[in-house]
């Protein structure tokens, strides 16, 4: 096969009727959007999104990663040897762990990270028994104002995920993937730091001074 950026508008048309790969929302909004500049023959735009890879897959990829980029302040767009762009790095990681009695690693955190703009983000690690899940801090997470913020939406989205678990699996688990007294010895620490951070526990004090 040709070069695809080579190939005229009617030879693109046709190679993206026999592709796939395009699974998720944004991307086939994008893939819309592409195919219909290209019907059109809105060159100035074609040319644009071309400039993002080598095929259809890698441009609307790389734009994509390049655009969440943009929104932690990372505007250099650099394609490696393998024709994609390489993994945007975030700035200032930190990780706060939580730890079932008992434990000497911990299953359940948060981290955090921020941009070039000082935007942060946060991503989870959690555990409910034999069962859990994780996701880096990273360009796809929210963007937030400040340090505080992400530390406090990651851990309210710590407890959101054992709690979801709970509703899932509680009552009908038999295979320990929801240990109730270990999730709720993790999420009663989560929420003791977050009333902390939001003063919740202090003004619970100050009712009974």
């Amino acid at each position: 096969m040709k070069d695809y950026k080579s190939l005229s508008k009617y030879e693109k048309l046709a190679y993206m009727q026999q592709s796939g790969g395009f699974n998720s929302k944004n991307e086939r909004h994008e893939l819309a959007v592409y195919l219909n500049a290209l019907r059109i023959g809105n060159k100035e735009y074609v040319d644009h999104i071309e400039s993002f890879g080598e095929n259809p897959n890698k441009m609307l990829t790389n734009k994509r990663h390049f655009e969440r980029g943009l929104l932690f302040g990372f505007s250099e767009f650099v394609i490696n040897e393998h024709g994609w762009t390489d993994r945007i790095k975030l700035l200032d990681k930190e990780t706060i762990q939580f730890y079932a009695k008992g434990q000497t690693v911990s299953f359940n955190s948060i981290d955090i990270a921020r941009g070039l703009n000082n935007k942060w983000t946060f991503g989870t690690e959690y555990c409910t028994g034999s069962s859990g899940g994780s996701g880096s801090a990273s360009i796809w997470g929210e963007v937030l104002e400040t340090r505080e913020m992400a530390i406090i939406e990651g851990l309210k989205k710590l407890i959101s995920q054992h709690n979801d678990q709970r509703e899932r699996l509680h009552k009908r688990d038999s295979c320990g993937n929801y240990n109730e007294s270990y999730s709720l010895s993790i999420v009663k620490q989560v929420q003791n730091y977050l009333d902390e951070l939001t003063g919740k526990k202090a003004v619970q004090l100050d009712l009974f001074a």
